[in-house]
């Protein structure tokens, strides 16, 4: 509906998505925790509940449950305002009321108020991006989060992610959104390990599973990256950004321009042309 202006998958695939929030919903009340009903905690095998998955040196990650709720709040909130743009008002306000208290769980379950971390006792970059990023920050505390990942890029990484499949996608946006685009830039035009340009520098033509290169040389998973390229460096904002409408019928172009970098060329074929 957002790319092209055009809601009939929402309502043609509606009440299949409204039986997936069900599922998740009996999901935090039969998982590892029953007890914690908006909390889903880790549930089936291993395979089942990884959260992230292959942040440098790492496999999943340190705090499963952070990412499964934060899924779960996001796909709550999202089922919400699908439901409001279809017209149904109760299923509307009926979820927004479980999103609302899903967030508020969240935030007390994972959220250290003093340290401003989420899920773990020293900064792990994915948790507080997606804290950010899905606007389950506490008044008041969103620039100590992201400071917490500036920092940790800055002072404790050398310039570099430790975001995996699902941190790297909200990276870029977070760091651009919140005027260190100069940073974002500097990640992703790294050689050394971890980054894309240590790929490069090691023969990939195509993205790889791991930062290390062990594993699958032929995985889509980290291609987020061109988000960074095509909606910041290049500046073609998505309906998804304020600017831009439904459809393309309005479009925002709005490339943030790093000090050494000397062109930027890019297209993009919309529903208006």
């Amino acid at each position: 509906n957002q790319y092209y202006h055009d809601p009939r998958v929402l309502e043609d695939h509606y009440q299949t998505m409204k039986r997936y929030i069900q599922y998740l919903y009996n999901l935090a009340r039969s998982d590892s925790n029953p007890e914690e009903k908006l909390i889903i905690n880790d549930f089936g095998g291993y395979w089942d509940s990884l959260g992230e998955w292959c942040a440098p040196g790492q496999s999943d990650g340190p705090n499963h449950p952070v990412v499964n709720t934060a899924y779960y709040f996001k796909d709550v909130q999202l089922f919400s305002q699908i439901a409001e743009l279809l017209g149904k008002k109760e299923d509307a306000e009926r979820y927004r009321e479980l999103s609302d208290s899903i967030a508020e769980a969240y935030n007390a379950k994972f959220f250290n108020t003093k340290t401003n971390l989420y899920g773990t006792e020293e900064t792990y970059q994915t948790y507080q991006l997606l804290a950010l990023s899905f606007g389950l920050v506490p008044e008041g505390h969103k620039e100590k989060v992201l400071q917490t990942v500036i920092d940790d890029i800055r002072e404790n990484r050398n310039g570099h992610l430790n975001t995996g499949i699902i941190g790297t996608k909200y990276l870029w946006p977070v760091l651009v959104n919140s005027g260190h685009g100069d940073l974002a830039y500097k990640i992703a035009t790294q050689t050394t390990y971890p980054s894309y340009g240590y790929w490069l520098e090691n023969g990939a033509t195509t993205l790889w599973e791991k930062w290390s290169g062990e594993a699958s040389h032929n995985h889509q998973m980290f291609g987020s990256v061109d988000e960074f390229f095509y909606k910041y460096l290049a500046g073609l904002r998505a309906p998804t950004d304020q600017g831009t409408t439904r459809g393309y019928k309005h479009i925002q172009i709005k490339p943030f321009v790093p000090d050494d970098l000397s062109s930027v060329e890019a297209s993009l074929e919309t529903v208006n042309g």
